[in-house]
């Protein structure tokens, strides 16, 4: 029996066309905090930070308009989201840093959050909690120097993308209803 196997039919170079070119849409930004193993940067143009309101519920997380701000009172964050990037990944995420609260009491959970975004501006960093401390470290990669890619997209449009189906603007979102016990 005659081995019919051809195995130039596999290789790489023949099944892609040196022609094709293609572009990776963004149909989806998560909303999270970053991994702990993994390198980040946050994007250093102020123009991609959105100070804002988000209620976390069941997995989600929704983007609340300020008139809604007094119905959901004790309920939603606010937040700071940044854009930011894995080192490798493909898709950027919004990572949502707690604002300062208005009773002008410290949290070094938030504080070193917040610095740590800072600092991933310029250089590749892990955000990592440390329980004793009480706090975030973030040590930063030594030998990676390359920069990240960014979206071409203005933070409206990533914004867009990120909240499309989770924008509560009335009491009769469903969220809303169910946090009211109407559902």
């Amino acid at each position: 029996m005659q081995n019919t196997f051809d195995p130039s039919q596999f290789k790489l170079d023949t099944l892609v066309d040196p022609t094709l070119v293609t572009e990776t849409l963004l149909t989806n930004i998560p909303v999270q905090k970053p991994n702990r193993q993994q390198f980040i940067r946050t994007h250093p143009d102020p123009a991609y930070t959105y100070d804002a309101a988000v209620l976390p519920y069941e997995g989600e997380t929704y983007l609340v308009a300020g008139s809604m701000l007094a119905a959901l009172e004790g309920e939603y964050r606010a937040v700071r989201l940044h854009l930011a990037v894995a080192r490798g990944g493909v898709v950027p995420f919004l990572w949502p840093l707690n604002l300062p609260r208005g009773d002008g009491r410290p949290n070094m959970w938030n504080e070193s959050a917040m610095m740590a975004a800072r600092k991933a501006q310029d250089a590749w960093v892990r955000v990592m909690s440390d329980m004793d401390q009480g706090m975030y470290i973030t040590p930063e990669a030594k030998g990676i120097d390359d920069d990240p890619q960014w979206p071409d997209q203005p933070m409206d449009e990533l914004l867009g993308i990120a909240f499309e189906g989770k924008q509560i603007m009335e009491v009769e979102h469903p969220v809303v209803r169910k946090l009211m016990g109407y559902a």
